[in-house]
């Protein structure tokens, strides 16, 4: 799904391919809760792991593990695909005015 695509590609991008649960949290636009909901299937899997922090025991990390990093690159793939099969039939133009839009909108965030 896009949220676990989501969750795939924050932790890809991570320096470490490593975030606290609550930052994740935070990035994909989910609770503490609903993150949690959303990882354990996917840990259960393979995609991820969870860690505890040694120096402080209140945090837990996600760790995105090899089968994840092949799993989200063959989602990049599909996902690019998908993408310009969507904006190709859009004139330069149409997508000047999308760009705006989407700029406009994030900046709520």
């Amino acid at each position: 799904g896009v949220s676990e695509y989501l969750v795939l590609n924050q932790l890809y991008m991570a320096p470490t391919q490593t975030i606290r649960r609550s930052d994740l949290a935070e990035l994909v636009g989910l609770t503490p809760s609903g993150i949690t909901r959303l990882i354990n299937p996917m840990e259960k899997i393979g995609l991820v792991k969870k860690e505890e922090n040694l120096r402080d025991a209140r945090v837990s990390l996600v760790t995105l593990s090899a089968a994840g990093k092949q799993v989200y690159e063959d989602a990049q793939v599909s996902f690019a695909q998908a993408s310009v099969s969507l904006f190709e039939s859009l004139g330069v133009e149409q997508l000047e005015t999308f760009t705006g839009l989407l700029k406009t909108v994030s900046r709520g965030f």
